[in-house]
């Protein structure tokens, strides 16, 4: 549904449209096995380094207006987390278990829509 998907909103400059696909786009390679993981750090390390240069806006603003996205954000920082910064997979994944904890309806409701349960199965 277009609440799920998020349409129109946006954290740190990066649309819910754009921050979906390149989640669904980039997902596939996270097993890390090969060249995959490479195409998973690549594709996503970029993003994750744009929120995350300054995560008010999204644990402020973004979290609550679209909680699918930013738990599948999270499950996919963690991941990222564990290939290239073992130090911050705990914190990338206690983000993703307070947002599903905090908002479970909501990221249940786009859960298919922006892939987390391939992620957290991942």
């Amino acid at each position: 549904t277009a609440a799920s998907l998020c349409t129109g909103s946006s954290v740190a400059g990066i649309t819910s449209e754009d921050l979906r696909e390149k989640v669904l786009r980039h997902l596939p390679y996270a097993s890390g096995k090969d060249l995959q993981g490479l195409k998973f750090l690549r594709g996503m390390d970029p993003l994750v380094t744009t929120i995350m240069r300054d995560p008010t806006e999204f644990a402020s603003n973004y979290v609550q207006v679209c909680p699918a996205g930013a738990a599948a954000f999270a499950t996919n920082a963690a991941m990222l987390a564990l290939m290239s910064n073992p130090a911050l997979f705990e914190r990338f994944s206690s983000l993703a278990h307070f947002i599903l904890k905090g908002h479970t309806e909501l990221a249940l409701l786009g859960a298919a829509d922006w892939g987390i349960f391939h992620a957290l199965a991942k």
